[in-house]
């Protein structure tokens, strides 16, 4: 099988830009093969995402019965 990297990214208490380029984050869009997990992803503009990358969203709800669907 492929080996890759597998990195994991909480963007939840990100303050602003300026921090995410601080601890390196776009470095990560450097590697070969990876698979990147980013939770808040939104807390990034769209058009800032690298283009080269394949971005599976996954929205994940609370329903009435407090359950995460």
């Amino acid at each position: 099988g492929s080996v890759f990297q597998l990195d994991h990214v909480d963007l939840y208490r990100m303050r602003s830009l300026d921090e995410i380029e601080d601890v390196g984050f776009w470095d990560l869009f450097d590697q070969k093969k990876a698979l990147i997990v980013v939770e808040w992803s939104n807390m990034i503009p769209e058009d800032l995402w690298p283009l080269h990358f394949k971005k599976i969203k996954l929205d994940i709800q609370v329903n009435s019965n407090a359950q995460r669907v």
